[in-house]
């Protein structure tokens, strides 16, 4: 048993981003139902990992030509249903359902950008809705380079 798990924690994740060095850290808020782009940071690696999926409601969206060319999924802190549905009452679905109407939180998502991302979005996939998120312009490379001296 002991050996299944460590085997667990140590197996590379199966559901990868493609490795780009361009990303946008996106913060966002959710407001009792509302959300909203509080700000958004480009930045740029040294090299090209690839990103973990998780699950989640939440999609954010790395957009070029009006088609998506990455995605990241997530949740919010408090909103993601806790409730396993064949193991709870209908009280039980109600409650937590009324608790997740009234939540307010923040959460900060690292999205990659490659090649060709001219925009972004957050897609809620309950109500269908997207956000748009509009992307600062690309940061200079590092170094001074085409700086004239």
């Amino acid at each position: 048993m002991l050996l299944f798990v460590i085997a667990l924690f140590l197996a590379p994740p199966l559901d990868m981003t493609q490795p780009v060095t361009q990303y946008a850290d996106v913060s966002l808020r959710w407001d009792k139902g509302a959300l909203t782009v509080e700000r958004v940071m480009r930045g740029q690696l040294p090299h090209a990992p690839a990103f973990r999926r998780w699950r989640g409601r939440f999609e954010a969206r790395a957009l070029g030509a009006g088609k998506p060319l990455e995605l990241v999924r997530f949740d919010f802190p408090l909103l993601a249903a806790a409730e396993v549905p064949d193991e709870m009452s209908a009280e039980a679905a109600e409650f937590g359902k009324q608790l997740r109407q009234g939540v307010t939180a923040t959460t900060v998502v690292r999205l990659p950008l490659p090649d060709g991302a001219t925009a972004a979005s957050i897609y809620d996939t309950e109500t269908r809705r997207a956000v748009p998120v509009t992307l600062p312009p690309k940061t200079p490379p590092a170094g001074g380079a085409g700086t004239k001296k």
